[in-house]
């Protein structure tokens, strides 16, 4: 207990509760009449109601940027002498209480240090008040009747100030609500509809949680890219925010705000949604990387330096060979990790973890981490639609749906897919083509990478991306250049590539087999075309390393900013949610997937054959096409 004692043992008792603050007051002196109201005021000028800034707590960017303000009533009360007043307030962090700024401003209120104020916000206990409150009127000569009468005169004009404050506070209570109903009828809503017209470039809306943004002008420094701003233009975009941002990025909306949606509304699905990322939140799953992250760069340091030390010091053709396979699972694990430094970071400290993002992607891969941030981030904005993904965009090798005949548009690369005689040709054996172009692939992403650096498209941290690559493109020739004659090195680059390709079969895997669909993407839906055009790969938690959190890839593509490590996890969690609400949720094993690619790309080449008739017109054959 902790309490100034002047000439009287006055004090100040706070009781602070979950909802409830009560300060308790006795009444021993004129100086402390009015002592709530006083409270009162410093409370109101500290801005008690005011709207919650900060790092979201609860993935829904509720704590970050909640519309609502934090609510006071005030009550008094006189009782036994004591004049009591209560401020009932709601807190929007998790736990409820009072938070630091609210203890700081009751702090400066009573005049008092914080370590008189409780630490526990259900305690009581008393606090010292300053010394012009804390002095009993003294003692008069005129004896005991003339002190009471003074007693009862002072006790009868504290009756009637309280009155007068409550009328005061009806009338600020009446008032408020007044004022909020007038802001309510003076904002601007428009309606869903109205909101589609605004879906092009220089004119780009999109809403989130009913609440209307203009990016037109942002669009081109939005740190994931254009693509996926372009893809949702003129939506909702609420569960695509979620899935992709933090919640200190809520706090950057404010600038973009235009009006409100009329008729915004949400499905049970999105609400079961984001009350998994609210839940995920809350045990910190998106800040838990684990260790896996430093097992992975040990494996991979000791792969690069196995090879390094084989092919300098062996001279058997065999050993070289090894080593050429050992290079493919070095930029197989290396892009893993690029990978995730790409969606999450790996280290907490930004520029450790752009080094990493470089390191793993452009110095040991040969792919540039921009390139892929933009390829991939519009994939999993538009995943599996035809005209916006650009993972099943691979004309004229590989369509993954007769669909494609049509010469469709590809928004992503900004030109037609025309499907002509040499399309149609290699289309024709893409079921036989597609492991030998898979043992090369990577020099697709070598290319692209390269073309996108030396491009107009803006680029951030360009000089960084063409450093990594130049180091690649140094170390990595340097190395086959030590192999003693040039059937060696053909073969060191061969199985490189081969042993790599695997990885790239597996990004196949997950995709082609699924549902597709033509058109922009549905943010209203979105949830829905994620776990439709997405395949996970059944395997024992021990194989997890080879796969990289692909074989979660449902769960990765509705929470990719969770660490991988974490996958497994939740995997119960969203089979439950499917299974709930009537959707898809496929796992088969390595094999089975790649059974279902080949049956797949094999429907789609019978079908290119077809010379007579190339569009199908039977809906039973574009739909047993479409879904593999």
């Amino acid at each position: 207990m902790h309490a100034f004692r002047g000439a009287s043992t006055a004090r100040v008792s706070v009781h602070i509760g979950p909802t409830c603050l009560t300060v308790t007051t006795p009444i021993v002196g004129p100086e402390y009449i009015g002592l709530g109201s006083r409270i009162t005021q410093q409370m109101t000028e500290s801005q008690w109601t005011r709207k919650v800034s900060g790092d979201s707590s609860d993935g829904l960017g509720f704590s970050a940027q909640r519309q609502s303000m934090i609510g006071l009533t005030f009550g008094w009360s006189l009782l036994e002498g004591q004049e009591r007043l209560n401020i009932y307030y709601m807190r929007t962090s998790p736990g409820g209480g009072m938070g630091r700024k609210a203890r700081a401003t009751l702090e400066k209120a009573l005049g008092v240090h914080a370590k008189a104020l409780p630490k526990n916000h259900h305690a009581t206990t008393s606090v010292p008040v300053g010394p012009e409150l804390s002095q009993a009127p003294a003692r008069t000569q005129g004896g005991h009747g003339s002190y009471e009468a003074r007693w009862q005169q002072r006790r009868q004009a504290v009756r009637q100030l309280l009155g007068y404050m409550r009328v005061w506070s009806l009338l600020i209570c009446v008032d408020l609500a007044s004022s909020m109903a007038e802001t309510h009828k003076n904002q601007i809503y428009i309606t869903t509809e109205e909101l589609t017209s605004h879906n092009k470039t220089g004119d780009l809306w999109i809403s989130i949680q009913g609440k209307v943004y203009n990016v037109s002008d942002w669009v081109h420094h939005h740190p994931g890219g254009e693509a996926p701003l372009r893809s949702l233009a003129g939506q909702d975009v609420t569960n695509a925010f979620l899935a992709y941002h933090p919640g200190t990025a809520w706090s950057y909306l404010d600038k973009f705000f235009v009006c409100h949606l009329s008729d915004y509304k949400t499905s049970q699905v999105s609400n079961d949604y984001r009350r998994l990322v609210s839940e995920f939140t809350k045990m910190g799953l998106f800040e838990r990387n684990g260790f896996g992250f430093f097992l992975s760069l040990l494996s991979i340091s000791i792969l690069l330096l196995i090879n390094v030390l084989g092919v300098l010091w062996s001279s058997s053709v065999w050993v070289h060979m090894i080593c050429g396979g050992l290079m493919g699972i070095v930029w197989t694990q290396s892009g893993w990790l690029g990978h995730d430094s790409g969606h999450y970071k790996l280290i907490k400290n930004p520029r450790m973890n752009r080094f990493m993002q470089v390191l793993t992607g452009n110095c040991l891969s040969g792919v540039s981490i921009a390139w892929w941030k933009w390829n991939h981030n519009a994939h999993h904005i538009a995943c599996n639609s035809l005209e916006f993904d650009p993972d099943v965009q691979h004309m004229p090798f590989f369509a993954v749906s007769s669909r494609l005949f049509n010469s469709l548009t590809s928004y992503f690369y900004e030109r037609e897919m025309k499907f002509g005689s040499v399309d149609r040709f290699l289309v024709s054996y893409q079921h036989l083509t597609f492991y030998p172009v898979m043992c090369f692939a990577r020099i697709n992403l070598f290319a692209q990478s390269v073309l996108l650096l030396v491009s107009k498209r803006k680029v951030l941290n360009r000089g960084q991306e063409l450093f990594g690559l130049l180091v690649f493109w140094t170390w990595y020739p340097l190395v086959v250049s030590w192999l003693p004659n040039w059937g060696e090195r053909i073969m060191f680059v061969v199985l490189s590539f081969a042993i790599t390709g695997i990885q790239h079969v597996q990004f196949c895997l997950n995709h082609f087999s699924s549902s597709v669909y033509v058109g922009q993407p549905n943010g209203s839906n979105w949830f829905e075309k994620q776990t439709e055009g997405t395949l996970n790969i059944t395997c024992a938690s021990w194989m997890d390393w080879f796969h990289g959190g692909l074989q979660f890839q449902i769960e990765h593509h509705l929470f990719p900013r969770l660490p991988r490590c974490h996958l497994r996890k939740i995997s119960p969690l969203v089979k439950s949610l499917c299974k709930k609400h009537g959707l898809p949720y496929t796992s088969v094993s390595f094999w089975e997937a790649n059974a279902l690619t080949f049956g797949t790309l094999r429907t789609a080449a019978l079908q290119a054959r077809d010379l007579a008739n190339p569009v199908p017109k039977n809906l039973l054959w574009e739909a047993v096409n479409t879904h593999g």
